[in-house]
């Protein structure tokens, strides 16, 4: 992505959003980035089925360009790419398939346990495994804690045959308590910036 390393430095502020817009020649790039708490109402990985579910409902919407930028006729999509399914969806699956094969290992383990260990023993493997529960607790809290600040970005890139097309910005619409937008842009005529609100939500190249 073009904007990667600009993305990376933006504050992360809820309910609002960033847009970066950058031309060459006839190849227009729109980048979002929003708090994940704007796209599908959380910032963790799912914890649920429903939250995949609202994880995978988020995608598939953005997926669609109209729901995020209503294109001149001059413009059409070349492609759409977004960079959180892999955490959010590609990690979950994983972590889900993980889970059953420990569970049919240790399902394996328990026909296999011998019934004479002394309660010496016993007591001994009870007290490790209270601490590596009580370890595996606090890196889940950090994990949980350093999870709870993340951006969502996904872009489209446009082919447009008009040196000044004009866009609308809908992402408003299908985003969660969405405020408004900072569009930064860098074209072959110029650079500048804006805030764009759901009542303003107007990119016009040719007189911007």
């Amino acid at each position: 992505m073009i904007f990667a390393s600009t993305a990376h430095s933006q504050s992360h502020v809820h309910d609002q959003g960033t847009l970066f817009i950058g031309q060459d020649s006839n190849t227009w790039t729109f980048q979002f980035v929003l708090p994940a708490a704007n796209g599908f109402g959380f910032e963790h990985l799912p914890e649920s089925q429903s939250d995949l579910d609202a994880v995978n409902a988020f995608i598939s919407k953005i997926s669609e360009h109209a729901n995020s930028l209503t294109l001149p006729s001059s413009c059409e999509l070349a492609s759409f790419s977004e960079s959180f399914s892999e955490t959010y969806v590609i990690a979950v699956e994983n972590e889900h398939e993980h889970h059953d094969d420990h569970d049919e290992h240790e399902h394996h383990d328990d026909h296999d346990e011998h019934e004479h260990h002394d309660d010496h023993d016993e007591h001994e493997h009870h007290d490790d495994h209270d601490e590596h529960e009580h370890h595996d607790d606090h890196d889940d809290h950090e994990g949980h804690s350093e999870s709870t600040h993340n951006d969502l970005t996904f872009q489209y890139v446009l082919e447009c045959s008009d040196d000044s097309p004009e866009f609308s910005v809908t992402l408003f619409e299908n985003a969660l308590n969405l405020h408004d937008i900072t569009a930064q842009w860098i074209t072959e005529t110029g650079q500048g910036a804006i805030e764009l609100t759901p009542q303003r939500n107007q990119l016009n190249f040719g007189s911007n």
